[in-house]
């Protein structure tokens, strides 16, 4: 069972009043969940279910465009800007397991990703957005004549999330039960500039395809990053492992997804 925890002791949701007690006890559920599994559903964060749905609207407008279109906003061949668009199969991913098969042999995940063969093609698309004042980390938007409106509207969700992350943060900090000094520093070193906005798209797989290994969803990972928020779309598809009961079984339904990482 997955825990949900409420955070509106710490955004003062709905405009209730919350004492120092309300906020200690949600922090250390908060934390008490992230132990346990790792993953926790979270209520009075700062971001609605109504602004949700938004978001995903316009994410599943986003990948609805034609490939032409979306590709005149093209993810860059190297790492960095990682930002724009990548279609699907372009992204490799490996696991834990593809790593230890090919230690010893250099830069393992150079040799990973130049194996066209290896089962590291996903079957996803995605788009990359981050802050505009990142001055490394420059974003790389649709011509507004493709797609009007879109780089407002992200940009300003983008900036809706990063309280969010704030929030959680903060939440964590009192569960944890850090003192006013390390707690200051720990939210100083958050900075809105180095989050990432990840939009995603899974296309339906045909059950024959992933038994006979043609094709591949994510497997098995940790995100980097402090954490990630997520949020989906009614299909749903995520898939958590449980420390006690390792099964993980395969979606195939078409979904969108959100993710907000935190560093």
């Amino acid at each position: 069972m997955i825990a949900t925890v409420d955070l509106s002791p710490f955004t003062g949701a709905a405009g209730q009043l919350h004492t120092d007690s309300d906020r200690a006890q949600a922090g250390r559920a908060l934390v008490a969940a992230l132990h346990s599994l790792g993953f926790v559903k979270v209520t009075g964060a700062g971001i609605s279910q109504a602004e949700i749905d938004e978001a995903l609207a316009c994410t599943k407008a986003l990948f609805d465009l034609p490939y032409d279109d979306k590709m005149k906003a093209p993810h860059p061949p190297g790492p960095i800007p990682h930002r724009g668009y990548s279609g699907v199969g372009k992204e490799k991913v490996y696991s834990k397991d593809d790593v230890l098969s090919k230690a010893g042999e250099g830069d393992v995940s150079q040799r990973l990703r130049k194996i066209s063969d290896f089962k590291l093609i996903t079957e996803q698309e995605s788009y990359e957005i981050g802050s505009e004042s990142d001055p490394f980390q420059q974003n790389i938007w649709l011509p507004e004549a493709v797609f009007p409106t879109f780089r407002s509207y992200m940009t300003g969700l983008y900036e809706k999330l990063c309280p969010v992350s704030r929030t959680v943060m903060h939440a964590l900090a009192t569960g944890l039960d850090l003192d006013s000094t390390a707690m200051n520093t720990l939210m100083e070193l958050i900075s809105d500039r180095h989050c990432q906005l990840r939009l995603l798209h899974y296309p339906p797989i045909s059950k024959e395809k992933l038994q006979k290994q043609m094709l591949a969803r994510l497997p098995a990972h940790h995100d980097w990053g402090t954490f990630t928020l997520l949020f989906q779309d009614s299909r749903g598809g995520l898939e958590l492992e449980d420390p006690s009961y390792e099964q993980i079984p395969q979606c195939r339904a078409p979904r969108e997804r959100l993710r907000a990482k935190h560093r």
